[in-house]
C-alpha cells in the first residue's frame, strides 16, 4: 500500500480527489496552505487582512496620522501596496481605520469623504487658508532678517531660482519672492547692494559667440573641466542646419561644393537637422560610407550657427560632450543609430 503524500504546510494527508485535480503540485492540501507557505500566514486582525508584516505596520502608521507616502517611505514598501490593501478591504474598513482623522484647519471629521486615507483637509478653501497661514508665519520669521535677505538676493543674482534659494536657505519661497520684488522696486537704500555677476550657462555662452574661434574656446574650456584625456580624432562640424533626410548623395554634395573638401579623404563630418534633435556623422571607410545618427529624445542639441562660418574642427572629446550635454540630468537621453552604405548599392 502506497503512503499518502502529506501537506508541506499543515501536515495533513493529501486526498485522492486533490491528487486527481493536480492542484498545487501535490504539495499542499488547500489554496490557503499554499499561500501561507509561499507568502506567510495571515496576520490576525479584525479590521484588515494581510500577510506582509511591513504592510501591516505601514497601515498602523497611516492610522496614527501619516499619509500613505510617508508611511511607505518610513517602513520601506511601495505606496501602491498600501492603497490596494485598503481599497480591497472596503469602505467600512477604511472608515474604521481612519475614524480619528479630522481636517487640519477647521477640525471637522473627514469620515465619509472621498480619498479618506490620503485626505488632510475637508475642502479646498481650508487647504488654501492653512497654506496662507503657514506662509504668513514664514514671512514674519524672515521679514526682519537682513543678513538672510542679502544672502538670498546674492544667490538670486548669481542665477539660482527662487525655489532653489528657498530650499538652500530653508525658508519659504514666497518670502524669497517678496524680497526679489521689493529689491527691484526700491530706489533708495540705506546700505548699497553690490550684486555679483550673473552666471551665464554654457549654452548661452555658445549662442552669444560672434566668431568660430570664440565658440570653440568656450567649448574647449568646458570640456577641459570635465575630461582630462584628449582624443586625437578630428571631426568637422558643418555650421548651420540641413533640411530633410540626410541621404548619401546630398551629404557628399554639401562636403564637395560647400566645404570644398574631398568626401573620400576619410575625415568625419557632422551635420545637424533643422530641429536640432538629430546629429548625423558621415565618413568614408573603403568600400562603404559610414553614417551614424544621434537622436535626442528630450530637448535639443547645441550647434554652431551659419554666421560663424562653414565648419569648425573639434576633437572627439568635444564632440562627445556636445552630444551628451543636457540642461537636466536624465538617463538614456540620446540614441545612436549606425548605418553603412556601399558604392555597389
Amino acid at each position: 500500500m502506497k503512503k499518502r503524500r502529506k501537506c508541506l504546510n499543515c501536515g495533513k494527508d493529501i486526498t485522492l480527489k486533490q491528487k486527481q485535480r493536480k492542484d498545487y503540485h501535490y504539495k499542499y492540501c488547500s489554496r490557503s496552505c499554499h499561500y501561507n507557505a509561499r507568502f506567510g500566514e495571515v496576520i490576525p486582525d479584525e479590521t484588515i487582512e494581510t500577510r506582509n508584516p511591513l504592510l501591516y505596520e505601514a497601515i498602523k502608521l497611516c492610522q496614527s496620522g501619516m499619509n500613505m507616502a510617508q508611511a511607505a517611505k518610513q517602513v520601506g514598501v511601495h505606496p501602491r501596496l498600501i492603497s490596494d490593501c485598503l481599497y480591497k478591504s472596503g469602505e467600512e474598513t477604511i472608515a474604521t481605520i481612519f475614524a480619528d482623522r479630522v481636517c487640519g484647519h477647521c477640525g471637522i471629521s473627514l469620515v465619509g469623504m472621498q480619498y479618506l486615507s490620503g485626505r488632510k483637509y475637508c475642502s479646498e478653501s481650508c487647504q488654501k487658508e492653512s497654506n496662507r497661514i503657514k506662509n504668513l508665519s514664514t514671512r514674519c520669521k524672515t521679514k526682519d532678517n537682513s543678513a538672510l535677505r542679502k544672502e538670498a538676493l546674492e544667490l538670486y543674482w548669481s542665477g539660482l531660482s527662487m525655489i532653489a534659494i528657498a530650499e538652500q536657505l530653508h525658508i519659504g519661497s514666497l518670502a524669497v519672492s517678496d524680497w526679489v520684488h521689493e529689491f527691484g522696486s526700491q530706489k533708495e537704500r540705506a546700505e548699497p547692494f553690490t550684486p555679483k555677476h550673473r552666471i551665464v550657462s554654457f549654452k548661452q555662452r555658445l549662442q552669444k559667440s560672434e566668431t568660430a574661434d570664440e565658440w570653440l574656446s568656450v567649448l574647449r574650456d568646458k570640456v577641459s573641466e570635465t575630461s582630462a584625456i584628449t582624443k586625437a580624432t578630428t571631426i568637422h562640424l558643418v555650421c548651420g542646419s540641413i533640411n530633410g533626410h540626410s541621404a548619401v548623395n546630398r551629404l557628399v554634395t554639401i562636403i564637395s561644393e560647400r566645404l570644398k573638401t574631398d568626401p573620400l579623404n576619410g575625415d568625419i563630418f557632422a551635420f545637424c537637422n533643422k530641429n536640432k534633435n538629430i546629429i548625423t556623422t558621415f565618413s568614408w571607410k573603403s568600400p562603404v560610407f559610414n553614417i551614424t545618427k544621434h537622436i535626442k529624445m528630450h530637448g535639443t542639441f547645441v550647434w554652431a550657427d551659419e554666421n560663424l562660418g562653414k565648419s569648425i574642427e573639434v576633437t572627439a572629446n568635444e564632440f562627445e560632450y556636445l552630444i551628451s550635454y543636457c540642461k537636466t540630468k536624465t538617463s538614456a537621453n540620446t540614441v545612436s543609430v549606425i548605418e553603412s552604405h556601399s558604392l555597389l548599392e
